[in-house]
């Protein structure tokens, strides 16, 4: 998955500058944990709200039955993620909305593909 909400807080913080840094590595673990150096206890109200409701029931769908999202949902917004394959290598895409999609970092693999062919690769 890809995870590219970006809310209020972020684990990167850049004092004095109005350019957006973006999601980075890590960003999603606020919305699964409570973690008071990076982000306060989201209010109900908060736009945050949504995205905590969301990440952490597809996490507990995912330890109580192996599958994210087991069944459509409003809270998922009806999207199954679909099970990665070597026929299959769409990806959840999880922002504001979430979203199936294809080829992540499609350029960025085609050149570790070059550098280092797979011969497993589809």
């Amino acid at each position: 998955y890809k995870f590219s909400y970006q809310g209020r807080y972020s684990s990167v913080y850049r004092p004095r500058t109005k350019i957006p840094y973006g999601v980075v590595h890590y960003d999603d673990q606020m919305y699964l944990f409570f973690i008071p150096t990076l982000a306060p206890y989201f209010k109900p109200e908060d736009p945050e709200t949504k995205i905590v409701e969301r990440q952490t029931k597809m996490w507990a769908n995912f330890i109580q039955t192996g599958n994210p999202t087991p069944q459509k949902s409003d809270l998922f917004e009806n999207v199954i993620w679909q099970q990665l394959t070597p026929e299959n290598l769409a990806y959840l895409d999880i922002g504001s909305d979430m979203e199936m999609k294809e080829g992540l970092y499609k350029e960025r693999m085609a050149v570790w593909q070059r550098l280092f062919p797979l011969t497993t690769f589809p």
